[in-house]
C-alpha cells in the first residue's frame, strides 16, 4: 500500500508539472500573438497611401516646433499632382491661423497669392439690418468673410493661396494696441509668409470702403457691382512700384469691365499709415471692395472679375 501510495503521489506530481508547463507555453503563445497584432496594427499606416502619407506628415509636425501644420487631403491620395490641399499654419500663439490652399497639375501652376484683411470686422449695411455707416461692423458678416469665395476664384485657375484669417481686432484687445495699430499686427502674418514663400506674387489686403453706394456701385450686364479702388501708400520710398502694378491692374478690369475700377489712390502724409505693408514687395497692395452700402452678393461679383482679371495679367 505504502508503495502504491508513493507512486500515486509522483503521477500527481508529474501531471501538476504537465499542466504548469502548458499553461506557460499558452501564455507565450498568447504573449507572441499580441506582440504580432501590436506589430501588424503598427505597420497597418505603411500598406495604406492614405494613412502613409499622414503619418509623414506628423513626423514633420514634431521636428517644426514653431508652426502645427494640419494636411488634410482632398481628393485621390495617388493622384497628388492634381489633388487638393489645405494647409492650416497655427503658431503657437494661436493668434493666427494662415490657411494655404493649393491647386496644381502637372501641366499648370499658377503664381502664389496672400490674402489678409487688416480691418477685418469691416462690414455692410446691407447685411447688418440698419443704416448707420459708423456702425458697419461685424464679427461675422464683414470684408473678412469673402475671402473663401475669393479664395476659390482664384484656385480654380490654379494659384496657390496662402489666406490670414486672423481677427485683427481680438489681437489688439489681447494686446491693448490701438486700432491705428491694426497694420502692425498683419505685417506679422505677412512676414511669416514671405520667410515661407519667398518667390510669393502678390499679396493683397481687402478693406471695405467708407463712400456711399452711389460711388462704390456700377451695373456690368444688368448686374450691380461693388466698385474697386486700388491704394498705396506713399510714405516709403518705392512706394511709385506698387503705384505701377495698382495701375496696370486697375487699367485691365476697367478694359474688360468698364467702371469697375475706381483707379489708385495715393495716401500718406500726417495722420495716416502711408505704407499700408506695401514696403515688402512691389507687388503688395491694398483693395477697396465697395463701400458701405454694398451687399456682399455684389462685393462676390466683382472679385469673380478681379480674379479673371488677374489671371489675365499673367497670359
Amino acid at each position: 500500500m505504502s508503495m502504491l501510495k508513493r507512486q500515486s503521489e509522483r503521477s500527481y506530481y508529474l501531471l501538476q508539472l504537465v499542466f504548469i508547463s502548458l499553461f506557460i507555453t499558452g501564455l507565450f503563445i498568447i504573449s507572441s500573438f499580441i506582440s504580432l497584432e501590436t506589430l501588424m496594427f503598427d505597420q497597418l499606416p505603411l500598406m495604406n497611401p492614405d494613412t502613409l502619407f499622414a503619418k509623414s506628415t506628423h513626423t514633420a509636425i514634431e521636428e517644426t516646433p514653431l508652426i502645427t501644420s494640419l494636411i488634410k487631403p482632398m481628393g485621390p491620395v495617388n493622384d497628388y499632382l492634381v489633388a487638393h490641399y489645405q494647409v492650416e499654419d497655427i503658431p503657437e500663439d494661436h493668434a493666427r491661423t494662415v490657411v494655404q490652399k493649393v491647386k496644381t497639375t502637372s501641366t499648370q501652376k499658377r503664381a502664389s497669392i496672400f490674402l489678409y484683411t487688416t480691418h477685418n470686422r469691416e462690414s455692410f449695411l446691407p447685411e447688418l439690418g440698419h443704416s448707420q455707416p459708423n456702425l458697419a461692423f461685424s464679427d461675422t458678416s464683414n470684408i473678412q468673410s469673402l475671402l473663401p469665395f475669393f479664395e476659390e476664384a482664384l484656385e480654380n485657375d490654379g494659384f496657390q493661396l496662402y489666406t490670414d484669417t486672423t481677427d485683427i481686432q481680438s489681437v489688439l484687445k489681447a494686446e491693448n494696441l490701438t486700432y491705428q495699430k491694426s497694420y502692425d499686427v498683419s505685417r506679422r502674418s505677412l512676414e511669416q509668409i514671405l520667410k515661407q514663400v519667398p518667390d510669393l506674387a502678390f499679396s493683397f489686403d481687402l478693406h471695405r470702403d467708407s463712400n456711399r453706394r452711389a460711388v462704390t456701385t456700377t451695373e456690368i450686364d444688368g448686374t450691380s457691382h461693388a466698385k474697386f479702388l486700388f491704394v498705396i501708400g506713399k510714405d516709403h520710398q518705392d512706394y511709385h512700384k506698387n503705384e505701377a502694378f495698382a495701375n496696370q491692374l486697375s487699367d485691365a478690369l476697367n478694359s474688360h469691365y468698364p467702371g469697375l475700377s475706381r483707379g489708385v489712390k495715393l495716401l500718406g502724409g500726417s495722420g495716416r499709415n502711408g505704407i499700408y505693408n506695401q514696403d515688402v514687395s512691389p507687388t503688395s497692395i491694398l483693395i477697396e471692395v465697395g463701400g458701405v452700402d454694398n451687399s456682399l452678393a455684389e462685393c462676390r461679383a466683382s472679385l469673380e472679375k478681379l480674379a479673371k482679371t488677374l489671371n489675365g495679367l499673367l497670359d
